[in-house]
């Protein structure tokens, strides 16, 4: 009992102090990485529950709560990236918030691992190479992508730029990422000695959205 009233009251000391939570609750996902875009992700994805979302005939997800997308984890988050990538914050939160849940929670999945290094073979917290992070965010939302980044690229509907969605995949050979959404910016496991992170894709090849 004494435990229990300890733990309230250091979670309520850390939301009056304006933290956020630590990234390396196990709670939060798995989310390990101590980096803020992770920790801002991880409490947008806190929003992404059961009673936010009504799954449609064709298994569609669709928002059914003003919950999320007003959530200051997500306005938190758009901070977070803006101030890295120098983008409008205002931008990506109009952008997000017009996002549906399962595409949301694919795209909070991936950013919610910024900070983590690049593992050969990894697809999981911990450690992930680029097609190990967007085929373990993709299955969050219960799609399950080919291992391999050709693979995965071939297995998508081929798109334009200017039909690109978060959660879309950014290809060229040898690598792939995610789209947040905005701009030519990704979300991406690079290379050895690198972290996962949000950069400008700069070269690709070829674009793909795992849903129609």
């Amino acid at each position: 009992m004494r435990r229990s009233l300890l733990f309230v009251f250091v979670a309520v000391l850390g939301v009056v102090g304006g933290h956020l939570p630590t990234a390396g609750a196990q709670s939060l996902d798995g989310v390990r990485s101590g980096d803020p875009i992770a920790q801002a992700a991880a409490l947008a994805l806190g929003a992404v529950a059961p009673e936010n979302a009504n799954v449609g005939q064709a298994g569609d997800v669709v928002i059914a709560s003003a919950t999320l997308i007003t959530s200051d984890g997500l306005a938190e988050l758009a901070t977070r990236v803006a101030e890295k990538v120098k983008v409008d914050e205002n931008r990506l939160l109009e952008v997000w918030r017009a996002t549906d849940v399962r595409r949301l929670k694919v795209l909070l999945s991936a950013l919610a691992q910024v900070g983590t290094m690049y593992r050969y073979g990894g697809n999981k917290p911990g450690g992930f190479d680029c097609s190990g992070l967007t085929s373990f965010a993709w299955a969050s939302a219960g799609v399950k992508l080919p291992r391999i980044s050709t693979d995965q690229i071939s297995a998508v509907l081929a798109i334009s730029v200017d039909q690109i969605r978060p959660g879309d995949l950014v290809w060229r050979p040898g690598h792939i990422g995610m789209a947040i959404g905005v701009d030519d910016l990704m979300v991406n496991a690079t290379q050895t000695g690198r972290p996962v992170e949000v950069k400008r894709w700069g070269r690709v090849v070829r674009l793909g959205s795992p849903l129609p």
